[in-house]
């Protein structure tokens, strides 16, 4: 019964009565109070049921967008995984394996694992700037498969349109290639259009580097060029503080000088050449002939061998050794035809891809059981106490993956995969202290460093029971810092001023004053004891002398193999080694525990769905009420919903800033 059927009864009734029509007949006391109740409360159960039948059609039109964008979604990224020239996303799973396994890399590596809540899998790739993401495990899998798998004749992997954010990624790589082409005498060649010196190290440990003819090699070696702002701050009338502790605490030198100092130029220097001599050893372990020669000459002798080729950049890798051969992708495809052709296409090779290659290997695996598990917790980029992007490096996303693996009786350690520069200091030692917390139930830690692990992130190492450092890795730098920048001269010289009362000179933060010395003072005593714990905590957990900070601290950035001299690491290895570590760390055999991998919380711990759901309802509802939703469908999400702080003083950095080109 609607409004209207009411009113309709009610008129009747009155018209029985005696009432004239459309004169309603005069109730006196509770009568017309509990008409008047019923009526507001059948008002409000239909209001009610209005709302909750038009939310229920948005949600149904909300679904049936979300799936369409998903199905076309997966429509493209099955097409892109498809990866035989001429393949097609409508292809029928395989039951054997094709002759050819052609690789098509055209996407970015994500080494993070992703959650296993498939909204959050799916939202994530449907809003991933970039096409196609590929894990290095996945690529280490399919190799190795493919060593193993008599019906595959070659491998082949396009890599022009890869992009690789890590030098880590890289060693994987090429310790997969080495392991396949020790398993094998098949071919496994690497194409590329063009190859940045990522791709080019990428990929020289193939059998064979197919280089298009219109391309080149990108080789330039590594650089670190930061800006500097002095003059610019000069000019402007902006007064930089500056408060550090570490005589090679680059991070605050653009504020400070117009140009690189001659020590930390010196210490860039030396880390630039120990990269570029492990890159030249890298190339050389698979490509002998530049165990002679630089795979990257002098600049004048490249010009000159530039200028003999007419500019041919694609015929100067050719005549320098770098690849094997030129051809096209389709010169390629149709070589390999002419062994493996297609059924329907002859042109073409009888080829699959990597999801196939996967999905057959995964089905030949058998499941191994085991009753201990060692959990791999990936964290990567700057330290922060709060961010709202997913998987940021923060206490409360490194404490719920720690959470997690503690409430798994079978988890006997972790490993925690570090490749972060630092950050705030704040940050660095709650995350330092969460780790203190999981080791007090018996369980073992040990950090392995990829590219960085310096500053704040090195704060989070010295929790481990073991640190294992990457070859490449770069690490130390256990300084502090501090910086602002202040308008005040600006502001006064135009005549902006500050004036006014207050009870303590550190209560005068006025944007048109200047920091007054009692301020300035304050705060450089408070980075001074900041660096002292940091140096006593180093020493403390590296059994190192404090008296000997000059030589571990100061701020200065180390290479794996000086770090592990000086005692900041225990071991240089890969990250089989550092796996290796945390078996013999726990008192179990090789290969005896699963590894399980522990994603980050999905979208800041409040899980993809839910964010969904609390970002619809903040439209309508006020902010406390959505916030009491999160807490009732999230109840962890508490720390993931709060507002950003702000600080009244310089935030204190351990961070590591050092911007390298290198791709």
């Amino acid at each position: 019964m609607d409004d209207n059927d009411f009113t309709k009864q009610v008129q009747s009734l009155q018209h029985q009565q005696g009432a004239p029509s459309g004169q309603s007949r005069k109730r006196h006391g509770p009568c017309q109070v509990l008409c008047g109740i019923f009526s507001l409360c059948w008002r409000a159960v239909s209001l009610a049921r209005d709302i909750a039948a038009n939310l229920l059609f948005l949600a149904v039109i909300a679904c049936a967008i979300l799936l369409c964008s998903l199905s076309s979604k997966v429509d493209d990224i099955a097409g892109q995984f498809q990866l035989g020239p001429g393949a097609s996303s409508s292809s029928p799973a395989r039951t054997t394996s094709a002759p050819v396994l052609w690789l098509d890399l055209n996407g970015y590596i994500d080494d993070l694992p992703l959650s296993e809540d498939p909204i959050s899998r799916m939202l994530s790739s449907i809003n991933s700037d970039l096409p196609v993401r590929f894990g290095i495990d996945e690529i280490e899998k399919a190799l190795k498969a493919a060593s193993c798998d008599d019906d595959i004749k070659a491998v082949v992997a396009d890599v022009g349109d890869l992009d690789i954010a890590s030098l880590e990624d890289i060693q994987r790589v090429n310790k997969a290639c080495d392991e396949f082409r020790k398993a094998t005498k098949k071919p496994l060649i690497f194409f590329g259009r063009d190859f940045t010196q990522s791709q080019y190290l990428l990929s020289s440990h193939a059998s064979q580097i197919v280089l298009d003819p219109l391309g080149e090699i990108d080789l330039h070696g590594f650089a670190s060029t930061p800006l500097y702002f002095k003059q610019a701050l000069d000019k402007f009338g902006l007064t930089a503080y500056v408060f550090r502790r570490g005589s090679h605490k680059s991070a605050v030198e653009p504020l400070m000088r117009d140009s690189m100092s001659p020590e930390v130029r010196a210490e860039y220097q030396d880390l630039l050449d120990s990269m570029m001599g492990r890159s030249q050893e890298a190339v050389a372990s698979s490509r002998p002939a530049f165990k002679q020669k630089p795979i990257l000459p002098g600049a004048q002798e490249y010009l000159a061998a530039l200028e003999k080729h007419g500019g041919d950049e694609a015929k100067l890798a050719l005549d320098y050794g770098l690849v094997d051969s030129l051809m096209t992708r389709d010169e390629l495809s149709s070589r390999l035809a002419r062994d493996h052709p297609s059924k329907d296409d002859p042109d073409a090779p009888d080829s699959m891809g990597l999801d196939e290659c996967l999905a057959l290997d995964e089905a030949r695996t058998p499941k191994v059981e085991s009753s201990s598990e060692l959990a791999v917790l990936a964290v990567q980029g700057t330290i922060t106490s709060f961010s709202r992007e997913e998987r940021a490096f923060t206490p409360d996303n490194v404490q719920a993956m720690l959470d997690e693996a503690a409430d798994d009786d079978k988890v006997k350690g972790v490993l925690l995969r570090v490749n972060s520069g630092g950050g705030e200091m704040g940050a660095s030692e709650d995350i330092r202290r969460a780790i203190e917390r999981f080791k007090k139930g018996g369980r073992k830690v040990v950090v392995y460093m990829e590219d960085m692990a310096a500053s704040g992130a090195y704060m989070v190492a010295s929790a481990a029971d073991k640190i294992v450092a990457s070859p490449w890795a770069l690490t130390g730098s256990v300084g502090v810092f501090a910086t602002a920048v202040s308008p005040h001269e600006l502001l006064n010289r135009n005549g902006v001023s500050s004036s006014g009362a207050s009870t303590s000179p550190f209560a005068e933060e006025s944007i048109a004053l200047a920091m007054n010395d009692e301020t300035v003072r304050r705060i450089d005593l408070g980075i001074g004891h900041a660096y002292d714990v940091f140096t006593g905590m180093v020493a403390k957990s590296r059994n190192l002398k404090l008296s000997d900070a000059p030589r571990f601290a100061e701020g200065k950035v180390f290479t794996a193999d000086e770090a592990k001299e000086i005692g900041l690491v225990d071991e240089v290895g890969d990250l089989q080694a550092a796996m290796k570590a945390l078996e013999k760390e726990c008192g179990l055999k090789e290969d005896e525990a699963t590894v399980l991998e522990i994603p980050m919380p999905s979208a800041n711990g409040i899980g993809a769905l839910s964010s969904l759901v609390l970002r619809g309802a903040s439209a309508f509802m006020p902010s406390p009420w959505v916030l009491d939703l999160a807490k009732a469908i999230a109840p962890h999400s508490g720390d993931a919903l709060k507002p950003q702080r702000s600080l009244a003083r310089p935030l204190v950095m351990a961070q590591e800033p050092m911007m390298l080109s290198w791709k």
